[in-house]
């Protein structure tokens, strides 16, 4: 009698459908059904920004600008004070908090809300996040 190790050809399509099942069922559940963020609104404003390195050198410049502000609190609390929504913006997806944070930073040039830290001329949403990732 000769003995067969491993699957069999039901088995494996048995398997393979599962499989395709769970990855199909995964993909489809509700964004409202996802793991919530755990992060601070710090953190989350700080993760935003894709340069986080360079954005420690602005920030670092810009608290010592303005040490009034060198608190995450009240980093914060700026922020989310000039966002439509207020500190409510901050809920929103990744992406849309990044297109609010856009619209904030181009309504500051517009408003001439700026300071120049390092010879860059920033507006002040930008230089409160590289705050945030100077003191995160």
């Amino acid at each position: 009698m000769i003995e067969r190790h491993g699957l069999s050809r039901r088995q494996f399509l048995v398997l393979s459908a599962a499989c395709g099942a769970s990855l199909v069922a995964r993909s489809s559940i509700p964004s409202w059904l996802s793991i919530p963020d755990r992060s601070t609104p710090a953190e989350r404003l700080a993760r935003l920004l894709r340069h986080r390195s360079s954005a420690r050198v602005i920030g670092a410049a810009y608290l010592r600008h303005e040490p009034s502000e060198a608190r995450l609190t009240s980093l914060v609390e700026l922020i989310a004070g000039g966002l439509p929504g207020g500190a409510g913006a901050l809920r929103s997806a990744d992406d849309a908090l990044r297109a609010l944070l856009a619209g904030r930073v181009q309504q500051d040039f517009a408003e001439e809300r700026t300071v120049c830290l390092e010879g860059w001329i920033v507006s002040r949403t930008e230089a409160r996040l590289c705050g945030l990732a100077a003191l995160t």
